[in-house]
């Protein structure tokens, strides 16, 4: 796994620390060359930042390197996603997952977790946008519900790679969520969402096999059993367990600069202009 591993990591960072052949003891490195811009404080999804994620995508459940920003199995050329944004989907709505056009198949053999410290949400107010940290209160990490698939894509020279590809599970948002992440739009389009945040005791039953094996005909009675156990997996996660501040802005804008993927963009930050009465914190 190791080996499988740094050959992935020579892929993405282009390191010779990593390279097929060098023969490195890991367990004596303090220090990971080339991977400084892996170090996540902020990211955006539609970046395709890559992520370590466990995913059934191994048959052993191993780790594996996979690019935040699920392609369904239309899409066959890099091209295409920068023609068609929407090819490119950071997120999936759990209740549908099963049923879905592009997530079905990754929704059954596919499912994996993904650990990260907190997330970001944006609070909508007189026109403007004033990002949230959400974390967890006892420091511990957010297990994100997410589907994972395998990717042949070809890129602009026509060679075939080959690489995997997830979108994080949204669900039902608790009432904390609900008052911070309040895009009139989405409101009004798919209700309060929120990530599909899983106790670490679920996340076995998340990553539970699939009933049929790909291609087989199975029990539709125990298939819609399993389905049934698998969403209801997917509820909103307790407000008492979560904690929230307000943060810089994570886009540019006129007063205030995007400082970028730094551990400042972390810090608690309070807006002037903002009514914190509208944002019931859970401090």
């Amino acid at each position: 796994m190791i080996e499988r591993l740094k050959e992935e990591l020579y892929q993405l960072t282009g390191d010779p620390f990593y390279s097929p052949g060098n023969k490195v003891d890991f367990s004596a490195v303090d220090e990971w060359p080339g991977l400084e811009e892996f170090n996540y404080y902020h990211v955006n999804g539609f970046t395709q930042p890559p992520e370590i994620v466990y995913s059934q995508v191994n048959p052993q459940v191993n780790p594996v390197f996979a690019y935040w920003g699920f392609i369904p199995h239309w899409v066959k050329t890099m091209k295409e996603i920068n023609e068609k944004p929407y090819n490119l989907n950071p997120n999936a709505q759990s209740e549908n997952m099963f049923s879905s056009r592009a997530f079905a198949k990754s929704a059954r053999y596919g499912r994996c977790v993904v650990m990260i410290d907190a997330y970001y949400e944006s609070h909508h107010y007189k026109g403007k946008t004033y990002p949230f940290r959400i974390f967890r209160k006892d420091g511990k990490p957010l297990y994100i519900a997410c589907i994972c698939r395998r990717n042949n894509m070809s890129d602009a020279d026509g060679v075939e790679k080959i690489f995997n590809s997830f979108a994080m599970l949204t669900c039902e948002a608790n009432k904390m969520l609900s008052q911070i992440h309040n895009n009139p739009k989405m409101v009004q389009r798919t209700g309060h969402r929120m990530l599909n945040i899983l106790e670490e005791k679920d996340i076995d039953a998340y990553l539970k096999p699939y009933p049929t094996q790909l291609g087989e005909k199975g029990d539709p009675q125990e298939e819609h059993l399993f389905q049934q156990e698998v969403l209801n997996l997917c509820q909103p996660f307790p407000d008492e367990l979560l904690d929230s501040y307000s943060v810089r802005n994570l886009n540019d804008r006129k007063e205030m600069p995007y400082i970028g993927n730094v551990p400042k963009i972390t810090e608690e930050y309070t807006w002037p202009d903002l009514d914190y009465s509208r944002v019931k914190m859970n401090s």
